[in-house]
Order: C-alpha cells, then sequence, then structure tokens
C-alpha cells in the first residue's frame, strides 16, 4: 500500500510542478531559467529590470542574497515552482525553491499584469528558511498534500 502512495506521489508530483510552472508569470519563470544559466545579477536584471531608480537599496540588497546564498549553500541544481496564488485578474504571487547542493533556498514573488499584458515583478524575498517567508495556510496546505517537507 504505501509503494503504491509513493509511486502515485512520484508520478503526480511532476505534472503538479509542471503546472504550477505554466501558471507563473513569464518574467519569474524567465528570471529563474536565467539564474540557472547565468547566475543572480542576470536574473535580478529580468525579474526587476523596470525598477525605478529609487529602489536601487533594495536591489543591492537582493544581489548581496543571491551571492551569500551561492557562497553558503553551492551551486543552484534546479527549481519549482511551488504555487502561485491570484490576487485579483493581474495580480500573482508566485512560490519557488531553488535546489542548491547544501540546501534549499525559497523565493516569493509578487508580479502585476500591466493593461498592456506584460508581466512586471513587484517584489521578490528570500530566505533559507520556508517558515520565515511563506504564509502559513500555504505551507499547512502544502503538508496536507504531502510536498511541504520543512
Amino acid at each position: 500500500m504505501m509503494r503504491a502512495w509513493i509511486v502515485a506521489t512520484l508520478l503526480v508530483a511532476p505534472a503538479a510542478a509542471a503546472a504550477q510552472k505554466a501558471d507563473a508569470p513569464p518574467v519569474v519563470v524567465q528570471g529563474l531559467d536565467t539564474y540557472m544559466k547565468a547566475g543572480g545579477d542576470s536574473a535580478l536584471n529580468v525579474w526587476l529590470g523596470w525598477w525605478p531608480p529609487s529602489d536601487t537599496a533594495k536591489v543591492r540588497e537582493l544581489r548581496m542574497f543571491f551571492s551569500v546564498v551561492k557562497g553558503n549553500f553551492g551551486e543552484p541544481r534546479g527549481y519549482e515552482v511551488v504555487a502561485n496564488t491570484s490576487l485579483g485578474s493581474r495580480m500573482r504571487s508566485t512560490y519557488v525553491a531553488i535546489w542548491f547542493d547544501q540546501k534549499p533556498v525559497y523565493l516569493t514573488f509578487h508580479s502585476y499584469q500591466s493593461p498592456q499584458g506584460e508581466w512586471h515583478v513587484l517584489y521578490l524575498g528570500g530566505n533559507s528558511d520556508v517558515q520565515k517567508l511563506w504564509p502559513a495556510d500555504l505551507l499547512s496546505a502544502l503538508e496536507l498534500k504531502g510536498i511541504a517537507n520543512h
């Protein structure tokens, strides 16, 4: 019985992850793919390239975060879009786990779709402790589905 559950979970989990990735705003996925190939600075240019100059302190903070993460946890080996939540018709929150050599790092994106159809990242946060970043109700829902492993 347990073996059947494990096999079913392994077969369903990749499909669920692919569906979550498909629902993520394109700018989020483009930045994640860029991160895997070219690192944090290049990914931040994708995610935050349109931010106004007044936000340079936040951009510096995020550049430092990605530098420290790589230094502490090694190379990124992949990522998974774990969940997306819609906040009205033009806002989406996306929750991502990046798999590093040492441990995962968790990201949260809040994105906005302009009336012209372009997606922009309004907020990007990261932490190696999922409980400090993701909402408790999301973690509870993931635990019920057998996905969360924190």
